[in-house]
This record gives structure tokens, C-alpha cells and sequence, in this order.
């Protein structure tokens, strides 16, 4: 989930709706993404959670444009 409009705390529609076209944009022409998050010291991708319980992002970057 890249922006939760109902959570606590949320993603403004506008802000989430930038970074939804960002991230499609990448993917259609094969460029990656970055997202930063604040979370705890030892915080992985492997166990950074999901869904419901998915940190909001602090920003989402283009990492390689082409």
C-alpha cells in the first residue's frame, strides 16, 4: 500500500495521488522508486509491515529516471 487515506496518520488525497502517478510512471518505463519511511532502528523491507499496519511514507522518490 503506497498511501492510506483513512489511517492514523493519513495521506492527504492530493499528496496520494502525486505518488500513485509517480510510482505508475516508473513502472511503465522501467524506472525504480524509493520510498522513505521513519521507522525504528533494524526496520527492513523483509519485516517493515503491510496493509492495515504499513508505516505512512515520508516521501517517495524517483531513483532512476530514463
Amino acid at each position: 500500500m503506497l498511501c492510506n487515506l483513512k489511517g492514523n496518520p493519513s495521506i492527504d488525497s492530493v499528496t496520494c495521488s502525486h505518488w500513485s502517478s509517480l510510482a505508475t510512471m516508473a513502472f511503465k518505463e522501467g524506472s525504480q522508486i524509493g520510498v522513505y519511511y521513519n521507522v525504528p532502528a533494524g526496520t527492513t523491507c523483509a519485516n517493515l509491515p503491510t496493509y492495515a499496519n504499513a508505516p505512512v511514507p515520508v516521501y517517495l522518490r524517483l531513483v532512476s529516471p530514463k
